[in-house]
């Protein structure tokens, strides 16, 4: 048994418990129906014929390459929890491994990043949903092991180990490009400093040869024809709000206090890798390229239409990183820098705890419920429905249509101006209440059917205004 566990027992403990409370918590998140991107992977997923496939038959940003294998095994008739068991287990794996490896260097540590990685309200959605964040982000984090060690005592074994985890993880979620970037120079810097050019190159290609070599081949196959699923277009400004507040806790963007917030906890990173500098060289050129040059060299580069808070999973990982380090070099300097340091983590925890209760109703909410109101209600083997977004809704119906064995054809709003479908859905936040009594569409009055209850719903439901007072 390792030193280090003798001595810190009880911390280790404590950790242990808090690990096995978030995995519990994201279990009984994962009983709850699926979200849009999930149900649009399971329906991409009908597309492959063979596991090859997956490269040359989808051709879709929402695809996640060994994720869709797995959803096309499941098909439509997997309970919720199955769709989401991969990402539980590697979400579980992942903070195991990190809390591991933050122990071993020191027991303030481990506690501290136990307890924020345990917190964080990214770790936590991402390590149940049915996509392939949490694999990707557990590989990740095992390249960055096997990369590190190489660069300490460079050994073939580890460059294979680092290749062949880097490989898994871009074939788990290709925001893994983030990590593979940042670590090729962080890699490149650290060896120039420390060895000749010719020596340099080789270890480069010992370490970053096959994960290169993979990637050239799915932009081949499939990235250079990819489609890029739409979504609310946002100005990067409010994109950058929202990952820097949300990684504190309190997820705003758009108003003057969360400018204000977002300014604060930048230049707070700023100061933070400063201070790294003095500790470690290497560590803070790595905090450098993950928080900053990774960043914006991907937004130079691909120039994405959509910009969410998600395609950074890796950078805000290491973002956890660096808090955890920041907060454990003020503990342990004791005084009222202790004190601070005590107050930032208890802060974030309370903000990250905070905004995960908020997606609770959703675990007894969803589309489920609306659907089997509008199927008791309905005299016609098919019902016909339409709704404020096509791309969307038209995606989840057919899902359900197939789990529910219910004839369910969405009309689209260009089908529904000659015939206007009875039904009528209304897309809205989880957690509003829609007190909207009636809205007009396709030149006929919905009126709202406030029999079903509003709170963890996706959706409010119209009738036909015309219609209901014929039933009644």
């Amino acid at each position: 048994m390792p030193e280090y566990v003798k001595r810190n027992t009880l911390a280790i403990v404590t950790c242990a418990l808090l690990i096995f409370l978030s995995v519990t918590a994201r279990m009984w998140f994962a009983q709850s129906e699926l979200w849009y991107d999930e149900i649009l992977s399971v329906i991409l997923s009908e597309r492959i014929v063979h596991p090859l496939g997956v490269f040359t038959q989808i051709h879709h940003d929402n695809s996640h390459y060994f994720n869709t294998i797995f959803l096309r095994f499941l098909g439509y008739d997997s309970s919720y929890i199955a769709y989401h068991s991969l990402s539980l287990l590697f979400g579980a794996l992942l903070q195991i491994v990190a809390s591991i490896y933050a122990f071993r260097r020191s027991t303030t540590e481990g506690v501290i990043f136990t307890v924020m990685t345990t917190c964080s309200f990214f770790l936590f959605l991402y390590g149940w949903q049915a996509r392939g964040y949490a694999p990707m982000l557990f590989f990740g984090l095992l390249s960055y092991y096997f990369l590190s060690e190489y660069l300490a005592h460079p050994r073939l074994l580890l460059a294979i180990g680092y290749g062949l985890s880097a490989c898994i993880a871009l074939l788990w979620h290709l925001t893994f490009l983030h990590f593979l970037l940042g670590f090729f120079l962080w890699s490149a810097f650290v060896l120039r400093r420390n060895c000749e050019r010719k020596d340099m190159v080789i270890h480069l290609l010992h370490c970053f040869l096959l994960p290169i070599l993979l990637l050239l081949v799915l932009y081949v196959t499939d990235i250079r024809v990819m489609e890029i699923g739409g979504g609310e277009k946002k100005s990067l400004d409010l994109i950058l709000q929202s990952i820097l507040t949300a990684s504190i806790g309190f997820p705003r963007e758009g108003t003057a206090a969360s400018m204000l917030l977002s300014f604060i906890v930048l230049c707070a990173i700023i100061a933070a890798v400063e201070r790294r500098m003095h500790a470690s060289q290497d560590d803070a050129l790595l905090f450098i390229l993950m928080l900053f040059v990774v960043p914006i060299i991907s937004l130079i580069c691909l120039q994405p239409s959509f910009v969410y808070p998600r395609y950074f999973l890796p950078n805000l990982f290491f973002l956890i990183v660096l808090y955890a380090r920041t907060a454990t070099d003020m503990y342990g300097k004791g005084g009222h820098y202790k004190v601070a340091s005590v107050a930032f983590v208890a802060l974030y925890c309370v903000g990250n705890v905070a905004t995960i209760a908020s997606y609770a109703p959703l675990v007894s909410g969803g589309h489920v419920p609306t659907l089997s109101y509008i199927a008791e209600h309905s005299n016609d083997s098919a019902i016909f429905v339409g709704s404020t977004s096509d791309v969307h809704n038209s995606s989840i119906l057919y899902f359900y249509s197939k789990r529910l064995a219910q004839d369910f054809r969405y009309v689209s709003r260009e089908e529904a101006v000659a015939n206007p479908p009875r039904w009528y859905l209304q897309d809205k936040s989880a957690f509003a209440i829609v007190q909207t009594p009636q809205l007009a569409a396709n030149g006929v009055m919905y009126c709202l059917d406030s029999s079903l209850p509003q709170k963890g719903h996706r959706w409010a439901l119209y009738a036909r205004c015309d219609a209901k007072s014929q039933a009644s």
